[in-house]
């Protein structure tokens, strides 16, 4: 890019770098962020009807249910670690990351 600075007859060459993502960032509309947001999507409507019907009419679960159940939560905490690590889209279409 050239600019004429103000009041200067010189010009003056700007180079700009493009700035690369790291590696582990996960770029927005990938297979593996599509896939993610769908599994997020299913385990919270498990969890938001589930859950609530097991608190009023459910006693006793079994430990399958148990380790189900805390295998979600697992995935859960690894959304927010995925959240994170993602880029998005700003208002202007620019990635930010």
């Amino acid at each position: 890019m050239d600019l004429y600075l103000y009041g200067s007859n010189k010009k003056h060459e700007f180079k700009f770098k493009e700035k690369k993502p790291y590696p582990f960032i996960v770029m927005p509309n990938t297979t593996v962020s599509n896939v993610w947001n769908i599994v997020m999507m299913f385990l919270m409507l498990y969890t938001a009807t589930y859950i609530p019907y097991k608190t009023s009419f459910i006693d006793d679960t079994s430990d399958f249910v148990n380790n189900v159940e805390l295998f979600i939560d697992s995935l859960f905490m690894w959304d927010l670690i995925m959240n994170f690590i993602s880029a998005y889209e700003d208002s202007d279409k620019n990635i930010e990351f």
